[in-house]
């Protein structure tokens, strides 16, 4: 339900959730179907749990979004290995991994209201440490399955909206030149870096070095 709600706009999540509502009660509880207005972590609640149950439903929610990234290794070997980590989680780890992945969201949504500069820096952290996780080293990391599976990398994501962001404020910069003067813009400047301008008898040339992108954003003015 958490991952409905706080990610209602990843339509994968979204779908699959109410089916593992579905299908994950009556593939480890045949014969015990979960009451349609039970929430399933209640249904769950009251059964006898076993000692691997966490894992089992760790596994039907992963089978039923399609997902599963964290189970992947680079060997055969090393995929066997993490299988078998994931499938000797208990309910509590399965508790665990939940209030994890929202912890990372709400960390995620505090780093969105950054300035980009800083923004940009706790994002590529933030991924760092993921990534780092994704290993399943030990069971501190399988704390971060949910988080693995179902947060994706929000670092070019940051990067893709500022550099749109930036085309933008050389679009009102051109207009501003072509309004004013070119004089009018001699000194702007984006996020403290300069916007450099050159003027020539084909009209106005605007290039801007968004920190962090691989290339200048470019944008030419013609002069009529």
């Amino acid at each position: 339900l958490f991952i409905a709600k706080k990610f209602s706009s990843a339509s994968r999540a979204a779908r699959a959730l109410p089916i593992v509502r579905i299908r994950t009660s009556q593939t480890l509880f045949r014969g015990r179907r979960c009451p349609p207005d039970t929430p399933l972590s209640v249904f769950f609640a009251s059964q006898t749990p076993g000692p691997k149950l966490g894992g089992k439903i760790l596994q039907e929610i992963q089978s039923e979004a399609q997902i599963g990234d964290s189970l992947k290794g680079a060997t055969e070997q090393e995929s066997r290995r993490r299988q078998e980590l994931v499938s000797s989680a208990t309910v509590d780890d399965l508790r665990a991994m939940v209030q994890t992945m929202k912890s990372d969201y709400e960390a995620l949504a505090r780093i969105a209201e950054l300035p980009y500069p800083e923004r940009a820096a706790q994002f590529a952290k933030f991924d760092e440490g993921l990534a780092k996780s994704r290993q399943l080293a030990n069971r501190d990391d399988l704390k971060r399955v949910l988080s693995i599976d179902f947060l994706p990398s929000y670092a070019p994501i940051s990067q893709r909206f500022e550099e749109v962001r930036v085309r933008r404020q050389l679009l009102e910069l051109a207009i501003r030149a072509k309004r004013d003067g070119h004089e009018a813009i001699q000194r702007a400047s984006i996020h403290g870096v300069e916007v450099k301008t050159v003027s020539s008898d084909m009209g106005l040339q605007l290039t801007y070095q968004l920190p962090g992108a691989e290339k200048p954003e470019v944008l030419n003015v013609p002069k009529k």
